[in-house]
């Protein structure tokens, strides 16, 4: 049984014009808070880079939006991490994981939205997945 699910996740405070800019001009113009959001923390988790927020935070995505694939990510991001399977019943520390890697992981997301080369972000984003897949 899960405890302590906390009603947001939770941003860096000064992160929030990032997140917002690549929400306007990107992209990714259209997708949700929760998408980007999770997909700074996708790419944070993929680099191994985690970095804390504490301090100044700001509510980014209500959990009331998460879905059941949403929080199925977030728990395998933390089971990966911990290497403990029951992490699962304290989501408050599964958030703080993924909040976590979502605060390293953006400053990539930004780079890859808006590097100057050629090519369209979603073109580079498929090549930066293949290249995490094992080599046949």
């Amino acid at each position: 049984m899960t405890t302590n699910e906390p009603i947001t996740l939770n941003i860096k405070k000064t992160d929030f014009p990032s997140y917002q800019e690549i929400l306007a001009s990107s992209a990714l113009k259209g997708r949700t808070t929760k998408e980007v959001f999770l997909l700074a923390a996708v790419l944070g988790f993929k680099n191994g880079r985690r970095i804390s927020i504490k301090g100044g935070k700001k509510s980014y995505v209500r959990t009331e939006f998460l879905d059941k694939k949403d929080k199925t990510i977030m728990n395998a991001i933390a089971i990966k991490e911990t290497g403990i399977p029951d992490i699962i019943d304290n989501q408050k520390e599964v958030f703080n994981i993924v909040e976590e890697y979502a605060n390293a992981g953006l400053r990539e997301l930004k780079d890859m939205v808006f590097e100057k080369d050629t090519g369209s972000f979603l073109k580079k984003f498929e090549t930066y997945l293949r290249d995490c897949l094992p080599s046949k």
